[in-house]
């Protein structure tokens, strides 16, 4: 018997990997396509969460869920450069005079973010790196702002956690072993591109990501998660601010930083970057899953590299994780020092790491079932 609401989530995630598609090409989605998914949400009845605080009332008008489809989709620094540009070609004017008219911002000097700037004065700029490079300087108005946020949140959540216990989730192949139901009501951070697993997504609370070419491909994803954020303040530029986000001061220093709200490092691995997190935020006890800490590459790279791929992802759960997109290459070796230093500053304050994950390389960390170690 044909279900009819299986068929409204293929035809959800087809709207989903369309509007990939366009970001792919065209660094936003037309509001055309926007305003036929507004209406499929709408006469289709299906839940779709907006911030209480994006509302005008206390119920979600057409216009709020528009708006806020967007602000996820639309307003990163290379949507919004992009829309300039072309605001007089015919093709994709209509999104322009829409974002217009609706008051959104398209004064280079009102944002944040800027390219193309002649003078440094007042400004902070970071190089991306990749084709051609991206130079992108920012505003230390809004620096100084969205740090004094992030000090204060990560304050919040550390005194507001009840447990001591979390889990910090890798996407290496064997954690299509872990029952992920055994993470249930656990204090669970996940990173990267690790949505993918729908349950997983659904049970954590914070996220991460420090590489620029996993936020630039996933924005749209990551944009609209539902759980406390952490990323550099530099990937700004393409992940938008919101109440749950936390944009640290990240830099490459080996030093493992125990006030993530001053400094964070994030050295090699978004796992170094979430061990100081959890440590910032009074974490006595860290278990580890999903960490195979081995990597199939192509012979000759070394570590930030940029790789495409076109075929199945055999280094992580999901064979479509970096399936046609562009992702950087590991090395193990860097990744092994890092978290020897995590291990030093965990045990100097009489707290533990351990590694729960089935199988793997990672042995710089005791060993554990997920099963013991969350019963500890």
């Amino acid at each position: 018997m044909l279900n009819l609401n299986n068929l409204k989530l293929i035809d959800l995630k087809s709207y989903y990997e369309l509007f990939d598609a366009l970001g792919k090409y065209y660094n936003y989605v037309p509001i055309n396509w926007l305003i036929k998914f507004n209406d499929f949400i709408k006469e289709n009845k299906i839940k779709f969460e907006i911030p209480v605080n994006y509302l005008k009332n206390n119920t979600i008008e057409d216009n709020d869920r528009l708006n806020y489809l967007l602000y996820i989709y639309n307003s990163s620094l290379d949507a919004i450069n992009f829309l300039l540009e072309n605001k007089d070609d015919k093709k994709h004017s209509p999104t322009y005079e829409y974002m217009k008219k609706m008051n959104f911002s398209f004064q280079k000097n009102s944002q944040y973010v800027e390219r193309n700037f002649k003078s440094t004065e007042n400004l902070t700029c970071y190089s991306i790196p990749g084709e051609g490079g991206k130079d992108i300087a920012f505003k230390r108005d809004f620096i100084k702002k969205r740090l004094s946020f992030s000090r204060d949140l990560v304050s919040k959540l550390k005194s507001r956690r009840e447990r001591d216990l979390c889990i910090i989730v890798g996407n290496g192949p064997s954690l299509k072993k872990i029952n992920i139901d055994l993470l249930k009501g656990e204090d669970v951070f996940i990173s990267n591109n690790a949505f993918l697993d729908t349950k997983l997504k659904k049970i954590s609370k914070y996220f991460a990501v420090t590489n620029f070419l996993v936020a630039e491909q996933g924005k749209f994803e990551i944009n609209q998660l539902k759980m406390y954020k952490f990323f550099p303040y530099w990937l700004s530029y393409t992940i938008l601010e919101d109440d749950m986000t936390c944009f640290l001061n990240a830099d490459l220093k080996r030093e493992f930083s125990i006030d993530v709200g001053e400094r964070i490092s994030w050295m090699s691995t978004v796992s170094y970057f979430m061990l100081q997190i959890a440590y910032s935020l009074g974490y006595k006890k860290i278990v580890m899953i999903g960490f195979d800490n081995s990597y199939k590459q192509k012979p000759g790279v070394k570590e930030g590299d940029i790789i495409i791929s076109d075929e199945d992802d055999e280094n992580h759960f999901d064979k479509s994780y970096f399936k046609g997109k562009k992702w950087q290459a590991a090395d193990t070796d860097h990744m092994n020092e890092v978290y020897k230093i995590s291990k030093t500053a965990f045990e100097n304050d009489e707290r533990e790491i351990f590694n729960a994950s089935i199988g793997g390389k990672l042995e710089v960390f005791k060993r554990d079932s997920l099963e013991n170690a969350l019963n500890r």
